[in-house]
Parts: C-alpha cells; sequence; structure tokens
C-alpha cells in the first residue's frame, strides 16, 4: 500500500530542530514495517521548496537553493514519488470554474479525480 504524505512531514522529516520529527519517524517506520511506502507527489515537493527556500523573516526555513536540492535528493529517497494523471490540471480547472473556487478553496483533495 501506497501513503501519501503531507508536506508538513517532509518538512519536519528534515528538520532535526523540530520537536515533531522523531514522531513523523516512528511513522514512516511503521508504515514500511507494514509492508507500505510513504510516497509524494510533485505539489508536495513544490510547496516543500517554496517554504525550505524562504526567508527566515517571512516564516521559512531560509535555506540556500543549491544547498537545499542536495538535502532534498537524499530526503526523497526514502519516498515513491507519484506523477500527476496528465488530466488532473484541466481537471482541477474545469472543477474551480463549475463551482466558482476562489481562494484558498482551491486546494483540491486527491480524492475528487
Amino acid at each position: 500500500m501506497r501513503v501519501l504524505v503531507d508536506t508538513n512531514v517532509l518538512l519536519r522529516h528534515g528538520s532535526m530542530a523540530d520537536p515533531a520529527r522523531l514522531p513523523i519517524l516512528a511513522v514512516l517506520e511503521r508504515i514500511a514495517s507494514t509492508g507500505g511506502r510513504p510516497c509524494v507527489c510533485a505539489q508536495n515537493i513544490v510547496e516543500l521548496w517554496a517554504v525550505a527556500t524562504r526567508p527566515l523573516t517571512a516564516n521559512g526555513q531560509g535555506k540556500e537553493p543549491v544547498m537545499f536540492r542536495r538535502e532534498l535528493d537524499r530526503l526523497l529517497v526514502g519516498f515513491d514519488i507519484v506523477a500527476d494523471p496528465p488530466e488532473l490540471l484541466t481537471t482541477w480547472l474545469d472543477l474551480c470554474t463549475r463551482y466558482r473556487f476562489a481562494g484558498a478553496r482551491c486546494l483540491m483533495p486527491r480524492s475528487w479525480l
């Protein structure tokens, strides 16, 4: 079974100082011990990049892009990368238009596809 993890899991997994890191590692180990495989998609990586490389003064982690890329490559070894289906963007745009979604309401759960 594959388990899609939230971007916050990735943020905390990669931060040695985060108090949530150890519980997250324990959950990821439990998933793996039961035959599961943690997964990420492109959106997770885009969100992670945005927070990790945003300045500390703007509620980011202030990481330099080249250095963070190396860190990210090491982190992603432990996750399957799930490719977005080709129709994802078109479906999302159609739903946003049809239901007149605006602002934060446009964050579509994958279960809608």
